[in-house]
């Protein structure tokens, strides 16, 4: 897997490189809802309902000292390992969950994933591709189920870590297209300052849409540490031109 380069267009790979890997999930028909969530502070949430990385001993990957790595983090970590160890395989999307999230990974300031599967749900963070601590059981899978993985960009590494959304929406459409039965949503988190009733900040000031947008923020409400309302709010275009909020395929 490569970016092709460290510019916007290589920061929105990163985006697709982690969405594809749910794609794969759809592809294997384990999978019917992935949600796109592109935060305040520039880092993306790709959540899916499919089967959940791999937990446990990995088969062949070991440490110095002999003893097995774990799943998890041989899927997050180390190029081309590969998380779907049955052989069943995936013919059209961009990769299998190993061959770009672990690139992402790396070219990450920061990365958590949660994997919802075997009755719990398993989380491990990581500083620029290096695992920061042990696979950990966080809580009981209840009727949650598949893969959640959050990351944001490295500003090291990248000219930009603002995305457009014109670009994440136009890439996730397309997968939309060409995947039957999945739901893809694209969400966008603002940060409002004392106006819980209206979404006043946009992250994307370079990519707002030039045609005017309704925005309904009651969708999810939520008080941060830092004393500011945030929001989800879905974006609904008045003109053609305007941006999407979700696509089924």
């Amino acid at each position: 897997m490569y970016i092709g380069s460290t510019d916007a267009r290589g920061l929105h790979h990163l985006v697709q490189e982690v969405v594809d890997n749910s794609v794969d999930e759809a592809l294997a028909g384990v999978c019917d809802r992935i949600e796109v969530t592109i935060n305040a502070d520039n880092s993306v949430t790709v959540c899916d309902n499919g089967r959940g990385i791999p937990i446990g001993p990995h088969p062949t990957q070991k440490r110095a000292n002999g003893e097995p790595m774990n799943a998890l983090e041989v899927v997050m970590t180390i190029l081309h390992a590969g998380g779907k160890f049955g052989g069943g395989g995936y013919k059209v999307s961009g990769g299998l969950h190993g061959v770009g999230v672990s690139v992402v990974n790396a070219l990450s300031e920061w990365m958590r994933v949660e994997s919802a599967r075997d009755g719990h749900i398993w989380a491990q963070e990581y500083v620029r591709g290096k695992p920061t601590s042990a696979v950990k059981k966080i809580g009981l899978q209840g009727t949650r189920r598949g893969t959640t993985t959050t990351f944001r960009a490295d500003p090291q590494m990248f000219e930009t870590v603002d995305y457009s959304f014109e670009l994440v929406s136009e890439r996730l459409r397309e997968s939309a297209y060409l995947t039957k039965g999945v739901w893809i949503t694209l969400v966008v988190v603002v940060y409002v300052h004392h106006k819980p009733s209206a979404c006043t900040a946009w992250p994307f000031s370079t990519s707002l849409p030039s045609v005017p947008v309704m925005m309904t923020c009651t969708l999810a409400t939520r008080v941060s540490s830092c004393a500011l309302t945030r929001m989800v709010c879905p974006l609904w275009p008045i003109q053609p031109r305007g941006s999407i909020s979700s696509t089924c395929g």
